[in-house]
């Protein structure tokens, strides 16, 4: 992706409110995954969103995860962008 490409993704993908999430259940079934978000507190979880993607596409936004997650001592912050149609 160019960095024009680049600068645009982000642009979208910041667009929608981020809704805090500590709580995860996953279900991987023989072509997909579901990953639901949701929010714990003394009263129970609450799951507010869920995606599903395909297997590849899981395996795919666990890699950027970690790649991510292992920059983790540098200043600015690191986005990245991924997924198959």
């Amino acid at each position: 992706m160019t960095e024009d490409g680049q600068i645009a993704e982000r642009t979208k993908a910041l667009k929608p409110p981020a809704v805090l999430a500590n709580r995860f259940f996953i279900v991987a079934s023989q072509g997909q995954v579901r990953v639901s978000f949701g929010e714990a507190d003394l009263e129970g979880t609450v799951y507010h969103q869920a995606a599903v993607m395909s297997r590849e596409n899981a395996l795919a936004l666990a890699d950027l995860i970690m790649g991510l997650l292992k920059e983790g001592t540098k200043i600015k912050p690191s986005a990245g962008a991924g997924g198959l149609h």
